[in-house]
């Protein structure tokens, strides 16, 4: 931010000539040239009168060139490292993903393996069942027996 530096009222005749004269900087000032006159002549400018005078002395506008130059660089910084967040950042996605779609793989295979188990376990409940049931086959078909032979 431009910092306009005291001025005294001394400097305003200085500041007027550079800005081309009474007319011209009254043109400036926004006030008659009647008052710049007497601003002159009796030393009592008001603050803000010499301050916007320098501002549009080729001091004044070197000043602010230079402002403008700082707060561009400034600018320029932060831009670059709000550039270089947001690619970091991107970075991190980009590895949360891949660490996630390796995760959600890894679930998928534990999920198979798990389908298998329990298809393994379906089909040894059915064969105790079938074993049970030949058991009990077994059972009838040896009471048929021993009452064939004690008959």
């Amino acid at each position: 931010m431009i910092s306009i530096p005291f001025i005294p009222a001394s400097e305003f005749d200085r500041l007027v000539t550079h800005a081309g004269g009474p007319s011209l900087a009254a043109k400036a000032l926004g006030v008659s040239v009647a008052c710049v006159r007497q601003w002159i002549n009796q030393r009592n400018a008001p603050n803000w009168a010499p301050r916007l005078l320098w501002l549009c002395s080729p001091e004044g506008r070197h000043a602010i060139a230079d402002d403008i130059v700082v707060e561009l660089r400034y600018v320029a910084g932060e831009r670059d490292a709000l550039r270089q967040d947001k690619e970091r950042k991107a970075r991190l996605l980009d590895e949360s993903r891949a660490v996630l779609a390796a995760r959600v793989k890894a679930l998928e295979n534990e999920n198979d393996e798990l389908r298998k188990l329990l298809q393994t376990d379906a089909l040894v409940d059915q064969l105790a069942i079938a074993g049970a049931v030949l058991d009990r086959l077994l059972q009838t078909l040896r009471g048929a027996q021993q009452g064939t032979r004690a008959a």
